[in-house]
C-alpha cells in the first residue's frame, strides 16, 4: 500500500507569495488613481482660473505687424480698429480664426493672408503679404498711394512720402483725373499702369543712395506706348527741372528696346555728374539708347507743353553728350512681406 499524505510544496502551487503580490498591487493602482485625480483636480482648477481671467479668449485686438520693408505707420493702426469690431472669441475655435483673417483680407493694403494661430495668452499671428505703394497720385492738393498692382491705398499725404529708401515718384501730369481714386480702386488706364511699372523698376534697380539724390520724381508715362525714334516716350521731371526720356514702360516688352535696368544706369550716371565740381550741370538725359545723351542745361529751364509732355519732342540730344554708364551692381531685389 501507499501511504496518502500531503502533496509536497515543490509539486504544488507555491502557497503563500502570490496573495501577498496581489495584496501589493493594491496600493500601487490606488497611487495612481490618486495621482490622475490630482491632474484632473488641477487642470478644472487651472481652467477655472483661466476662463475667470479671460485669457482662454482671443482678443482680436492683440496682432502685430513687422515689415522687411516700409510700412505706412498707420496700417497697424488700421488692423487694429478693423479687428475692433470682432468679439474676443474661444481659443479653439478655429472657424472663428478664419472669419478673423477673412475680415483682414477686406483691408486694401493687404493682399493675402496666410495662417492663422493663437497665441497664449489671449493673441493672435496672422501671416500677411502686404501690397507693396510704389506711387503716388495726386488728389486734390494731397497724394495717394498706390501699390505696385495698380490698387490704390488708404490715406492721404500733403507730400509723396519718404520710405527710407527715397520718396515714392507721382504718376502725372498733375491735371490728369486722379481725384476721384479711392482706396480699393485698381488703376487700368495705360498711362497710370506704365507709370507704375517705371516706378517699380526704379526702387528694384536704384539703391537708397540714388533714389534720395533722384528726389520726387514726376512720372508721365502717357506716350509710353507709342515711343519711337521721334516720340520720346515716357519722361520723368526730376527736382532741378529736368527731364529723362525714358522711352517704353518695362512692362511693354518691346524688341529693340534697351532693358531697363540699362535705362537706370544711365541715370546713375548723369547723377554722378551732378556731384562732379567740375561737371556741367544738365537738364535733359536721353537714356534709351546704348550710349545715353546728356545736353548740358539751357540759358532757360525746359517748360511742359501744353499738353503736360516735355518740350522739344523727338530730340535725341544731338546737341548733347555721350554718357557712358558705370558697371552695373546686382540689380536690388526688396521683397514686401510682414508678418
Amino acid at each position: 500500500m501507499v501511504a496518502q499524505g500531503r502533496p509536497s510544496a515543490r509539486a504544488g502551487t507555491a502557497p503563500a507569495r502570490p496573495a501577498r503580490a496581489r495584496l501589493g498591487r493594491a496600493p500601487l493602482a490606488l497611487l495612481i488613481a490618486l495621482v490622475l485625480g490630482g491632474f484632473a483636480w488641477y487642470a478644472a482648477r487651472l481652467d477655472r482660473a483661466v476662463r475667470a481671467s479671460g485669457h482662454h479668449l482671443v482678443d482680436a485686438r492683440r496682432v502685430s505687424v513687422a515689415g522687411r520693408d516700409w510700412v505706412p505707420p498707420d496700417w497697424e493702426e488700421r488692423i487694429a480698429a478693423h479687428l475692433a469690431a470682432i468679439e474676443p472669441f474661444e481659443a479653439v475655435e478655429r472657424e472663428a480664426l478664419e472669419r478673423a483673417a477673412a475680415s483682414l483680407a477686406e483691408l486694401p493694403f493687404v493682399a493675402e493672408v496666410g495662417e492663422v494661430t493663437t497665441v497664449w495668452p489671449d493673441g493672435m499671428s496672422v501671416d500677411l503679404r502686404l501690397r507693396a505703394p510704389r506711387a503716388c497720385v495726386r488728389v486734390g492738393e494731397r497724394y495717394r498711394l498706390v501699390a505696385d498692382d495698380g490698387v490704390v491705398l488708404p490715406g492721404v499725404w500733403p507730400m509723396p512720402p519718404d520710405t527710407g529708401r527715397g520718396r515714392l515718384p507721382v504718376l502725372g501730369p498733375f491735371d490728369w483725373p486722379t481725384d476721384e481714386l479711392m482706396p480699393g480702386d485698381r488703376v487700368h488706364d495705360d498711362a497710370l499702369t506704365d507709370g507704375i511699372a517705371i516706378a517699380t523698376s526704379m526702387f528694384e534697380q536704384l539703391s537708397g543712395d540714388d533714389l534720395h539724390r533722384l528726389g520726387i520724381v514726376l512720372i508721365d508715362a502717357r506716350e509710353a506706348r507709342r515711343a519711337s525714334v521721334e516720340n520720346p516716350g515716357a519722361q520723368l521731371w526730376l527736382e532741378g527741372r529736368r527731364i529723362v526720356l525714358f522711352g517704353r514702360a518695362p512692362n511693354a516688352d518691346e524688341p529693340g528696346e534697351l532693358p531697363v535696368a540699362e535705362k537706370w544706369d544711365h541715370v546713375r550716371a548723369a547723377l554722378d555728374l551732378l556731384e562732379d565740381p567740375s561737371a556741367d550741370d544738365w537738364d535733359l538725359l536721353d537714356v534709351r539708347w546704348d550710349r545715353a545723351v546728356l545736353r548740358p542745361r539751357l540759358s532757360a529751364p525746359p517748360e511742359p507743353s501744353d499738353d503736360g509732355a516735355g518740350g522739344e519732342r523727338g530730340d535725341r540730344g544731338d546737341r548733347g553728350t555721350p554718357v557712358d554708364p558705370p558697371r552695373r551692381d546686382p540689380p536690388r531685389k526688396d521683397g514686401w512681406g510682414v508678418r
